[in-house]
């Protein structure tokens, strides 16, 4: 039967440690803070623009700019909340791959979490296919299935 290294925790731990993890996770946290100052600037800006449209205290055109620079930073938010999520995946993708590396029998593989998500459907359906791509990863790394496993 294989068992889990007592340190794979600590050696997962390690891997979100890592100073490109952490860089990525750094990146991915500043671009959220940048989306949240664009949306908290828009969130006061616009009702001030509104309100001088309203009241014409300034010509129509000036609002009317006004109101094309508060659609760039819109625009601008937008981008950079999209790729802080793309950053984000990617972050968590490298993560995720290196466990898998650093995985060396199937209850390592599991705790990496290779077998999270298995296909298959919901309930007993979704069982019945984590058993059996268990198998085909065990038989294919020539390694016994333990029973404890599932």
């Amino acid at each position: 039967m294989n068992k889990m290294r007592n340190h794979f925790p600590e050696v997962i731990s390690r891997i979100k440690s890592s100073h490109d993890q952490v860089e990525l996770m750094n990146g991915v946290l500043r671009d959220q803070w940048k989306a949240l100052l664009f949306g908290f600037g828009l969130g006061i800006l616009v009702p001030v623009f509104l309100i001088v449209g309203f009241l014409e205290l300034l010509s129509w055109w000036i609002v009317g700019l006004g109101f094309l620079v508060l659609t760039g930073l819109l625009i601008t938010a937008m981008r950079v909340l999209e790729s802080s999520v793309v950053e984000a995946k990617a972050q968590d993708r490298k993560y995720f791959l290196a466990c898998i590396r650093a995985a060396t029998n199937m209850e390592e593989l599991h705790y990496a979490g290779l077998f999270g998500y298995p296909p298959g459907g919901t309930g007993e359906e979704r069982d019945q296919s984590y058993v059996e791509i268990q198998k085909k990863l065990a038989s294919a790394l020539a390694m016994e299935v333990s029973d404890d496993f599932h």
